[in-house]
């Protein structure tokens, strides 16, 4: 769990979570994320300091990587998913008898 904010000097998402912490055994499955932001600083959206901050941002999750198939796998679900659909067409056309 992590904090983005929108950085328009840099023109992208950064992190602005120094301290990310779980709470205490007592508060199953939640996190505490604290950061300071300044009116009229970097992370203040507007600029200006007049007693409002325009904060775009919010807490985020890292993805971890997803799992994908080596190519040989891959082939071979390609190559039984044919067998299949050969099997379920000869099956709605039967062999002529001859």
């Amino acid at each position: 769990m992590d904090y983005f904010k929108w950085d328009d000097g840099a023109q992208e998402w950064l992190s602005v979570a120094p301290r990310i912490s779980h709470v205490p055994a007592g508060s199953p499955n939640k996190t505490r994320i604290r950061f300071s932001l300044t009116d009229g600083d970097r992370f203040d959206q507007d600029g200006t300091a007049n007693g409002r901050i325009v904060d775009p941002g919010g807490p985020v999750t890292i993805a971890t990587q997803i799992p994908v198939l080596p190519g040989w796998a891959i082939m071979l679900l390609a190559v039984l998913l044919g067998l299949m659909g050969l099997g379920y067409r000869s099956s709605l056309w039967p062999r002529r008898q001859s």
